[in-house]
């Protein structure tokens, strides 16, 4: 890829990686697992962690901010994001999503959706659900 002889490994694969980066490379992975908890007349929140990584699963040296939104089915329940637009440190941040104190019933869906932007204006997303189950 490029010639570094002499570098120390660790700023070597941090300047490859870099370069994936600026290539767009790129991918949003939400790293925790999707719940289906019991519906609820309560106010639940989650925190999501997320990594920017490479197609190879390496973590893109980026900071800066992504963007997240939500979206649910609820008839009665309204969801929201901590953030619309949580930090990035080195590849990582997290963003919590909420639900109002309603009737969340079975089978009602709340999504919240991670989204960078990559330079070439190619939108990466991944997404983390909850699905309330009966």
């Amino acid at each position: 890829m490029i010639d570094l002889l002499g570098v120390q490994p660790e700023v070597k694969e941090y300047i490859q990686v870099q370069a994936k980066l600026n290539a767009g490379d790129t991918a949003v992975v939400v790293k925790t697992p999707v719940v289906t908890p019991e519906p609820t007349a309560a106010i639940w929140s989650y925190l999501v962690n997320f990594e920017l990584q490479t197609a190879a699963g390496e973590i893109l040296p980026f900071t800066g901010n992504v963007a997240s939104s939500i979206a649910d089915d609820s008839s009665a329940g309204t969801a929201a994001t901590s953030d619309e637009t949580p930090a990035v440190v080195m590849g990582k941040g997290s963003v919590t999503i909420s639900g109002d104190a309603a009737a969340w019933l079975d089978t009602d869906v709340a999504t919240l959706t991670v989204t960078y932007t990559n330079a070439f204006a190619v939108a990466k997303t991944d997404t983390f659900t909850v699905t309330f189950t009966a």
